[in-house]
């Protein structure tokens, strides 16, 4: 059993600016909720690295993975170079961030 699956973390240049975009599936088992990513506070010592929490989220089976994203615009296109997901305070993926 999985709490989670498929992740990645994109960084987009648009109109507004540029946005890291982090998406993955998060298994919420029989919970009738969404999960959620969360930026986490304080972030680490490595202004490169992203740190985010992932809630609502369980190993529980039977498996129910349902949709998480995290967005966030971001001043310079390389300013993440990966992303920690972190699920009850243990890191569960790290994640290369892809420029496109």
């Amino acid at each position: 059993m999985s709490v989670s699956k498929n992740w990645e973390a994109t960084v987009i240049d648009g109109i507004a600016g540029h946005e890291i975009i982090v998406k993955g599936e998060a298994n919420v088992g029989m919970l009738n909720v969404m999960p959620e990513l969360k930026k986490r506070i304080p972030q680490g010592f490595n202004p490169s690295i992203l740190q985010l929490n992932l809630l609502n989220a369980t190993d529980a089976d039977p498996e129910d993975f349902k949709p998480v994203q995290y967005n966030e615009k971001i001043s310079k296109r390389n300013h993440y170079a990966s992303v920690d997901i972190f699920h009850e305070n243990k890191i569960i993926k790290n994640i290369k961030v892809n420029i496109k």
